[in-house]
């Protein structure tokens, strides 16, 4: 089997047409080519919708307009509908794992949503009660280890998080752990929304044809349903327990 991870993390349509979506076709048929039947497809938490209220969970839409979010989200989300209907017309039976923010506990570096770091300022976006959709690196590459060795009994979709979102103010406890003398600047979102507005309505001035970025948006905060995620870390917990208890035994 193989579990498919590669994706651009840079530069525009092209490169995310190049290699996003081209890599994922072109690695689902030389699967397909050489016999592998089984494919972990990673995606990302960020292509679902967040717009029908209530907590996001494997049953949410994708985003209605996959270029609404840019280049990295679409690639993700067109990368991931390719894997499904191509892996139906090759034989393959593909698992979709969208991982959140993924964060690495033991050299911490903050997700880009929590906020922004000016010199030794953090600008924390929200409220320290906020709950983060991410997910811990050792967790995760758990997680996707034991659906390879369960695959079939693997979810056809996991959204791949944390079991308990920590908050805003857990993962700022992290980062300064590290940072002692890091200061932190709280900005709610009832500041940002009006600010947001003004950054909206100068981007149309300054640039007329394209886009304007919703910063609002961007730092908005979504909740989740961890429910798959927790079963899946359970499973987890009771297949070391009885590797341990089969090596003492």
């Amino acid at each position: 089997m193989v579990i498919h991870a590669a994706a651009e993390t840079a530069g525009g349509w092209a490169e995310h047409q190049a290699n996003s979506i081209g890599a994922t076709e072109q690695l689902l048929r030389a699967a397909a080519a050489a016999g592998v039947r089984r494919i972990i497809h990673v995606s990302s938490i960020a292509v679902l919708s967040s717009g029908r209220g209530g907590a996001i969970d494997e049953d949410t839409p994708l985003l209605a307009d996959s270029r609404s979010a840019g280049p990295y989200v679409w690639g993700k989300l067109e990368s991931e509908r390719l894997a499904v209907s191509l892996g139906e017309q090759l034989g393959l039976a593909v698992r979709i794992v969208r991982p959140g923010a993924i964060v690495d506990y033991q050299n911490f570096d903050p997700p880009g949503r929590l906020g922004k770091r000016a010199g030794n300022i953090f600008v924390a976006v929200g409220s320290p009660r906020d709950r983060m959709g991410v997910v811990g690196l050792d967790f995760a590459s758990r997680i996707l280890g034991l659906l390879a060795m369960d695959f079939e009994q693997a979810p056809a979709k996991l959204n791949l998080l944390d079991p308990e979102s920590p908050t805003k103010a857990a993962l700022l406890t992290r980062l300064r752990k590290t940072n002692p003398d890091l200061s932190v600047l709280w900005l709610p979102m009832w500041v940002l929304k009006p600010l947001s507005l003004l950054l909206i309505g100068l981007q149309k001035l300054i640039k007329p044809g394209r886009k304007p970025t919703d910063v609002a948006k961007v730092f908005r905060v979504d909740r989740y349903d961890t429910s798959r995620s927790a079963a899946l870390a359970s499973r987890w917990d009771q297949w070391t327990s009885g590797r341990r208890r089969a090596s003492q035994g």
